[in-house]
């Protein structure tokens, strides 16, 4: 028995709690990561159940994918097994397998890509803030988390956001492949852009320049031991890259689906064709197409345009042949040959307005921040740490230019959310910039003026953006414009007045400037968010609708704000400015004039501060009409089936009571049909052309033997098929057509467009029962 006395224990555990919590408090920069997280969370996820099953075309394949191993592993369409998707299956394997672990609905679908977008903003940060520290980081996190087009693929089905978090886990594991020289590294990147290949094809393998360049030129190794680990990394990446489409291929075409998209019923043809060099040449062939016209974009005689579409011309309902719907390139559906959705191939197609403001709002920034960075490193930094650096340099900015390079000598079918493989690489260059930029601002001296330049372009190039749209470009142009005049006068005068550049004034007003330029950005992505107008079921767009008016420019849009007030300061600053410069030109001449300079520069900002500021007040609110102009459509126009969720049920119950043991409930031209009664139903149904009916799939013959051998009874026709026309010809002649008032809530039984059109059963039914 021991007779010490026992500890006295603490009883003040409120005390305690409190010391813990200090000892473990977060620095500023983890906060900012974890709101960083928060706001990138609540914009994937807020109200998801709003956009229903967005692209219905996969949302059919998901729901295909779930009824067997076999229609999962070969990524087919239909119940039935058909046809399959003109994509690979990986993205879709994800949906699948959330589709069913949470049931088959529209958010389910959307969780993979939601959570794709979290981590691929959480990888951009950490990727940045190792090399370049945690603001840049933070910024370039921020950036993309609020990158408008970022935001809709992350709340959509398609599968960019995979894709995208394919090759940053690719950038990741050739960040440690270069810095520690180990080929396992090597081989997990290339393998993760296999990964992407296995997402969207060709695409995935537009990032591979970079990547082998800078383990080539940095790794740590003798240069024939990375071309020998290269040579190695490159089999890797074939083998992964190809080992579903060589299964696929050697599996017989009987015992799997036709190749959706194809024209030889070959995932080999699909990878080179239509969704890889026909994107770029412009000539896509055969299944390729996934346009509502033939050939080059142009509606047919049959054209029905959506209802409620004006064209320019008038009410006549049929557009004029030269018509050019918003961000450029041709007529909406223009799959097969010089099918261009969005801008025009060129050097400046990614400068575009109606591109840039899907992602490239701070692509100045980016490009400038890249060069001035690059040249700066050979003069801060040294032995690994520059190494380091130049490693970032060209990963990321290798991913932004060869990407630019790519998209804007691109041909062929091209749409603007392809932007959003360009967001992690801006974002990335843009913090990069950052960083590189406020250096050289404190080094003084001519450098300093580097940062205002820089600011003060990318805000031009965002007026030049909004201006486009006159919903925005009378409030938020004015207000960008004239904050970063504020910022970037105050930054060019504290130096000279105050002989210090790295104050927490001025690092507070650097700030204010760099968060200004995400003003714009961050109200396109809350508007895309809230806003159903922003997105297409198929072609989703960030950029607004309704109100674009392609006439405005930088110059037109100034005018249209401007009045007197603003053009005396404006003469007023061209005076002081003069003045300065002259007074400053005799005071380096004589000694003991600097207070007189010093009072010149004072002068003009304070000058160019009531500019800013007058920009910014006399803002106009939007004008009440453009918000009400419908009369433009989206470039995404193709969406939307002409069979409308909520307009098949008096179809659906017609064909289930009439099915008679035949295994499809009915064939139909493209999926733009298909896809509505797959998604209620869970039925076999069969679209003949695949996505939009151009796939030439079957013969009359093998159309006659799905009939003869109870497969197909019924065949649900429209116009909006190319590749189908002669089997539709031996439908119609063969088979009889159904009375539209047993089946169709529309009043009669028209052809119908595939675009477009919610609400109505139209088309026209043929039952083929008895036929021989």
């Amino acid at each position: 028995m021991s007779l010490a006395q026992p500890k006295e224990r603490n009883t003040n555990t409120g005390v305690t709690v409190w010391k813990r919590l200090r000892s473990t408090s977060l620095t500023w920069h983890q906060a900012g990561f974890i709101a960083v997280l928060g706001l990138a969370a609540f914009l994937n996820f807020y109200r998801l159940d709003q956009n229903g099953y967005t692209n219905e075309y996969y949302a059919a394949a998901v729901k295909s994918m779930l009824t067997s191993w076999h229609n999962f592993f070969f990524n087919a369409y239909d119940p039935g097994g058909f046809i399959s998707i003109d994509k690979p299956p990986v993205a879709f394997w994800f949906e699948t397998v959330s589709a069913w672990i949470f049931g088959y609905n529209g958010v389910s679908l959307l969780i993979p890509s939601a959570l794709a977008g979290i981590a691929n903003v959480a990888l951009v940060y950490y990727l940045i803030k190792r090399v370049f520290g945690p603001t840049a980081g933070l910024f370039a996190a921020f950036a993309l988390a609020i990158t408008p087009i970022f935001v809709v693929m992350d709340r959509h089905n398609n599968p960019e956001s995979l894709l995208i978090l394919s090759l940053v886990l690719a950038a990741w594991a050739m960040t440690f492949a270069v810095e520690k020289g180990k080929p396992v590294w090597l081989m997990v990147a290339v393998a993760m852009v296999g990964v992407g290949f296995n997402i969207k094809m060709l695409e995935a393998f537009i990032i591979l320049p970079a990547l082998y360049l800078v383990y080539f030129l940095l790794a740590p190794l003798k240069w024939w031991k990375r071309i020998m680990h290269l040579a190695l990394a490159t089999g890797v990446l074939v083998a992964v890259s190809l080992s579903w489409a060589a299964i696929v291929d050697l599996t017989p075409a009987s015992q799997r689906p036709y190749v959706g998209g194809s024209a030889t019923n070959s995932v080999f043809n699909l990878i080179l064709d239509y969704n890889g060099l026909g994107r770029i040449d412009g000539n896509t062939p055969g299944g390729g197409g996934r346009g509502g016209f033939p050939g080059g974009g142009q509606p047919g005689a049959g054209f029905q345009p959506p209802a409620g579409f004006q064209p320019p011309t008038g009410g006549t309902g049929q557009p004029p042949a030269n018509f050019q719907f918003p961000g450029g390139g041709g007529f909406p559906g223009g799959g097969g040959r010089n099918g261009i959705f969005a801008g025009q191939a060129g050097p400046f197609r990614m400068f575009d307005p109606n591109l840039a403001g899907e992602a490239g709002w701070l692509l100045p920034l980016a490009l400038l921040g890249l060069v001035i960075a690059a040249a700066q490193s050979w003069r801060r930094f040294a032995g690994a740490e520059r190494k380091r650096r130049l490693q970032a340099f060209v990963i990321w900015g290798g991913w932004l230019l060869t990407f630019m390079a790519v998209f804007s000598d691109a041909k062929g079918i091209f749409h603007n959310y392809y932007l959003v493989m360009l967001a992690p690489a801006i974002a990335a260059v843009a913090g990069i910039g950052l960083e590189a930029l406020w250096h050289s601002y404190k080094k003084g001296g001519w450098q300093s003026w580097l940062l205002p330049i820089v600011l003060l372009v990318t805000a031009v190039f965002q007026l030049n953006i909004l201006g486009s749209y006159s919903d925005w470009n009378r409030t938020m142009a004015l207000v960008i414009i004239g904050l970063e005049l504020v910022c970037t006068s105050a930054l060019v005068a504290i130096p000279s007045l105050f002989k210090r550049a790295d104050s927490r004034w001025t690092i507070g007003v650097a700030a204010v400037a760099f968060l200004g330029l995400l003003i714009a950005p961050f109200a396109w992505a809350i508007h895309a968010l809230t806003n159903e107008t922003f997105t297409n079921a198929t072609l989703p767009t960030a950029v607004p609708t309704g109100a674009n008016n392609t006439t405005n420019n930088l110059w037109t849009t100034l005018m249209a704000n401007w009045n007197s007030w603003l053009s005396g300061l404006m003469i007023l600053l061209g005076a002081v400015v003069v003045g300065m410069l002259v007074v400053r030109f005799v005071a380096r001449q004589f000694k003991g004039r600097k207070q007189l300079a010093s009072l010149i520069t004072g002068f003009s900002v304070a000058v160019v501060v009531c500019l800013g500021l007058s920009l910014a007040f006399n803002a106009l609110p939007p004008a009440a009409t453009a918000s009400n102009n419908t009369s433009l459509p989206s470039t995404g126009i193709i969406g939307n089936p002409s069979l409308a969720l909520s307009g098949t049920d008096k179809l659906i119950a017609y064909l289930e009571a009439n099915q008679d043991g035949y295994t499809y409930l009915v064939a139909t031209t493209s999926s733009m049909n298909a896809s509505p009664l797959i998604i209620k139903t869970g039925e076999p149904v069969m679209a003949m052309g695949g996505f939009s009916g151009s796939d030439k799939v079957l013969t009359n013959q093998q159309l006659a033997e799905l009939v003869k051998n109870k497969t197909v009874r019924y065949f649900l026709l429209d116009s909006s098929g190319m590749g189908g026309q002669q089997t539709s010809s031996w439908v119609t002649q063969s088979c009889t057509a159904v009375d539209s008032q047993l089946w169709s809530t529309s009043s009669t039984s028209g052809s119908s467009s595939g675009f477009g059109g919610q609400g109505r059963s139209s088309g026209t039914l043929y039952d083929c029962a008895g036929v021989s």
